[in-house]
């Protein structure tokens, strides 16, 4: 009899055990928010002249060091692809333009950067609009709305 209250017991303590494994868990806690639109920089708008069917630049950024060395790398996210084109980047050396300050004399120099480049359809012509997101070396951000005037 001993015996078997015990093999009850076992038998009891197993389905206990089994229920509570197939018990549903908690609801995973909800996603957290997008960043408030207050949190993200105001888009720069920019408008460029393209040939159509040809690559262009459409901007060159650098963040430079006053000894002309970079700072670091651009990353970027497309936001608004083109609806007629393509955007690419590529990391380049190119010239920068400093009106005046401490890096005015990097602008006799090409220096390292990221180069965007876009190119329009074969005999597109109109206007084709991107929108991209770029985080600077140094943690400041800004959104940038591309008008392409393809001609």
């Amino acid at each position: 009899m001993r015996r078997i209250m015990t093999a009850l017991a076992l038998i009891a303590s197993i389905g206990s055990a089994c229920a509570a494994e197939a018990t549903p868990a908690a609801p995973a806690p909800p996603a957290a928010p997008a960043p408030a639109a207050s949190l993200l920089p105001k888009p720069i708008e920019q408008s460029r002249f393209v040939p159509s069917g040809e690559k262009r630049s459409a901007g060159f950024i650098s963040l430079i060091n006053p000894d002309c060395t970079s700072i670091g790398s651009t990353a970027y996210r497309v936001q608004i692809k083109p609806a007629h084109g393509e955007l690419s980047f590529e990391e380049a050396k190119d010239f920068t333009f400093f009106a005046s300050g401490i890096r005015e004399h990097c602008n006799a120099e090409k220096v390292s950067g990221l180069s965007i480049m876009y190119q329009s359809e074969a005999n597109y012509i109109g206007e084709d609009k991107a929108e991209v997101f770029f985080i600077y070396p140094n943690g400041t951000a800004a959104v940038v709305d591309y008008t392409f005037i393809v001609r």
